[in-house]
């Protein structure tokens, strides 16, 4: 029998890690407080106070000053937060925020809730982590970065961070750490969660307002990307999507698929469903969050390249062709329609019209300036209205 004057506490477990399909969470850790570690030195030209805090505007007042705290805490590398007793509910609103503002911070998605009459009085985050540990995420973020020239345009930024995470990074299932930057910075596999959140906390590093954003794919898997900002205006990015190895599209082959970065809503939400809320084991919430409109098409890959087409011209086409086969460019022509009628017009009549080998032999005949044999490889992808073609010399 307790008394009434007793305190009544109970422990409580969470584990922030998103279950995630190719994204799956931690293993419960054991509870060894770590030594605090000393804060690790990031370079210069490189701003480590920066954090574009999209989440903390969803909280209310009392939920904002439990971020403030918890901010307060983890910045320091403290493994224990106390609290003035706070709804349990209203902590895990915060908690949240602060987890998905803050990819720096990568031990903090497991903790230990203490409450004392359903109000959270103190928290331990569960996760080991050491000084050497975030030393050295420190170090290779500088080193990524350190090619970075400061005069170079946002876009040109982000693009940087893309293909580098990209071509450095293996989709892995099985990978160590794969909700966190480690994953991506340490060891060069990962899944969504890791390549997200790394491309997060470099974009953070360059002062680029960005958002993690979860949700669910095409096929209905969950499924983790990013919002940036580009001259006042949104644009998604989906590092996942854009690495060849994750095989969302078997017609891409071996090219880095572009179709991903800096685009607008009508080429990203036919495949991305986006959570409002979150959902842990013991407590949900739904349609707190509401995002940017990304309406510019201004900052899409193929528009830049030059290489996107509303409608299908066989002539325009032809002169895109032109123009970079005369100046020697032989390989990895892309070219990206607006609509699949379009893109179906152009696939059928350059390289399937019936009993030829389509229109572009003839083009490759009329402009590529060599006696040698040539051929071509076919990469495409109907849903993204989009064909590479790959041209070799014999």
């Amino acid at each position: 029998m307790v008394r009434y004057n007793e305190v009544m506490k109970k422990i409580l477990i969470i584990c922030l890690s998103l279950i995630l399909s190719g994204c799956s969470s931690f293993s419960i850790l054991k509870k060894e407080i770590q030594p605090q570690p000393e804060e690790p030195i990031l370079p210069s030209n490189l701003n480590s106070d920066y954090h574009y805090n999209y989440y903390y505007g969803f909280l209310n007042n009392e939920e904002k000053n439990i971020y403030n705290i918890m901010y307060e805490s983890v910045a320091n590398y403290e493994t224990k937060t106390s609290y003035p007793s706070v709804d349990y509910e209203s902590f895990l609103r915060a908690q949240m925020a602060f987890n998905y503002d803050h990819p720096e911070y990568y031990w903090i998605s497991e903790f230990e809730c203490t409450t004392t009459f359903d109000q959270v009085t103190e928290v331990k985050y569960m996760n080991a982590f050491s000084p050497e540990e975030l030393e050295e995420c420190a170090q290779v973020a500088h080193n990524i970065l350190y090619c970075v020239n400061q005069n170079w345009s946002t876009y040109d930024k982000i693009r940087y961070i893309y293909e580098y995470i990209i071509e450095t990074t293996d989709y892995n299932l099985q990978a160590n750490y794969n909700q966190d930057i480690r994953s991506v910075l340490l060891y060069q596999s990962s899944v969504c969660a890791g390549y997200s959140r790394t491309f997060q906390y470099l974009c953070n590093l360059l002062e680029i307002p960005c958002i993690y954003v979860t949700g669910t794919g095409k096929d209905g898997e969950s499924h983790s990307w990013n919002q940036v900002q580009i001259d006042g205006n949104w644009y998604w990015v989906d590092v996942t999507w854009g690495d060849p190895v994750y095989e969302n599209e078997s017609g891409m082959g071996n090219v880095m698929n572009y179709n991903y970065l800096c685009v607008s809503d009508k080429d990203f939400l036919d495949t991305h469903v986006i959570n409002t809320g979150f959902s842990l084991s013991n407590y949900s919430c739904s349609d707190i969050y509401v995002y940017p409109s990304c309406t510019d098409d201004s900052y899409n890959y193929y528009v830049l390249e030059g290489c996107y087409f509303d409608y299908y011209d066989r002539y325009e086409v032809e002169a895109y062709f032109a123009n970079l086969l005369k100046n020697g460019y032989i390989r990895s022509i892309e070219l990206k329609f607006s609509n699949r009628d379009s893109f179906l017009e152009a696939y059928y009549d350059l390289f399937d019209d019936g009993d030829s080998d389509g229109y572009i032999f003839e083009i490759i005949k009329k402009y590529c300036n060599v006696s040698r044999s040539m051929k071509y490889e076919l990469h495409y992808s109907e849903s993204m209205y989009y064909i590479c073609v790959d041209i070799y010399v014999n």
